[in-house]
């Protein structure tokens, strides 16, 4: 009689919620690699389709930016990608633990992606397959573990806000996790963003200007 009271007076809790860490992870990071490549595919045709004017711009940008790495010590370099990753990292933290950051969480990955997809696009407009070479081994490395890892940010983000979502608008708990353990799964996040900025220092190092010399 008792298990039933209990079970009577929270009829919810026992149940997996959107942010119970149950469900479909899988699924929900699926979709935002999804929009990660998609992001990527926009830029490059924004890139492509973008009038002479905007193209020589984005030429000029890129290229001061890529000498600037290319002068710059091993320290800087590994110190600003740490900064870029982390903003990102910060940022869908900060949107977890608000009842709107699912929004931010699905358009990370399409403007990452989108930035992307531009600097490869513009890479190749101006050097062609030389421009592929410098973004294979100078810009992919560093990009690859860092977007795996605001990846998996998001949909921690996502998973996490929905929970509170649904405790605002239900007025009861959906969510079993807590922000101590969200937060813990963030801090290990921290490592790929350090291995991610470690590729791209090595990278910068050893291949920056290979390509790209005219």
């Amino acid at each position: 009689m008792e298990r039933i009271k209990k079970r009577i007076q929270s009829p919810i809790t026992d149940r997996p919620g959107p942010g119970s860490g149950t469900g479909h992870p899988n699924l929900l990071l699926t979709v935002l690699t999804t929009l990660f490549i998609t992001g990527i595919v926009i830029g490059a045709i924004c890139a492509r389709s973008a009038g002479n004017d905007v193209i020589e711009k984005l030429v000029q940008v890129i290229r001061n930016y890529m000498e600037i790495r290319s002068q710059q010590s091993m320290a800087v370099n590994f110190g600003n990608s740490f900064a870029m990753g982390m903003l990102c990292l910060i940022l869908l933290y900060l949107a977890g633990v608000t009842a709107w950051g699912a929004p931010v969480a699905l358009l990370m990955p399409v403007f990452k992606g989108m930035g992307y997809g531009i600097v490869c696009g513009t890479l190749y407009a101006d050097y062609a397959a030389r421009g592929f070479g410098y973004a294979a081994l100078v810009i992919l490395p560093g990009t690859l573990i860092s977007t795996l890892a605001i990846l998996i940010a998001a949909k921690e983000c996502a998973r996490f806000s929905c929970g509170i979502f649904t405790e605002i608008c239900l007025s009861r708990s959906s969510r079993r996790d807590s922000v101590k353990n969200y937060s813990i799964r963030f801090l290990l996040l921290v490592l790929f963003i350090l291995l991610s900025a470690a590729a791209d220092m090595m990278a910068i190092r050893l291949f920056s200007g290979v390509f790209l010399t005219k």
